[in-house]
């Protein structure tokens, strides 16, 4: 009877902060609920086996295994449209940010102080205070779709 209530409890914990936990961070959620350790084991062990918590070990040899059989998890229609889809956010960054800059020159042609205080006073943020870089974002385009 106690191993069924650790496990009802190690579920409800699981459950309740939808978030993956190791077996350490599980036994100290138990230990607030009075369950030892090896108790906390035996729970989580039994409701992986029984399908209701999923070990997260299991999900990634699940995934290498599939992988390493050649199997084939994103078909070239996807990546055309991915690639297509982040080859068109690119050109958009680079037409905006390409605006900006011109809008900005026209408008700080007179403003004293550095550009990079007026940019925080204003809260404008650049690509490197965000730390994107749009020469590094082509990069994951195929070459033969870059533009040149």
């Amino acid at each position: 009877m106690a191993t069924h209530s650790a496990e009802a409890t190690i579920e409800r914990i699981a459950r309740e902060h939808n978030k993956p936990f190791s077996l350490q961070q599980l036994a100290d959620l138990g230990q607030t609920t009075g369950l030892k350790k090896a108790q906390v084991t035996k729970a989580v062990d039994a409701l992986v086996a029984s399908g209701r918590l999923t070990a997260k070990l299991e999900e990634d040899s699940a995934k290498l295994k599939l992988l390493k059989s050649g199997t084939v998890l994103v078909t070239a229609e996807e990546r055309a449209a991915v690639e297509k889809l982040l080859q068109t956010n690119l050109e958009w960054w680079r037409k905006r940010r390409s605006m900006f800059k011109g809008i900005w020159s026209t408008i700080s042609e007179n403003l004293d102080g550095k550009q990079s205080a007026l940019f925080e006073e204003a809260g404008i943020e650049t690509d490197e205070t965000a730390g994107a870089d749009l020469a590094e974002a082509e990069r994951l385009i195929p070459k033969k779709q870059r533009r040149l």
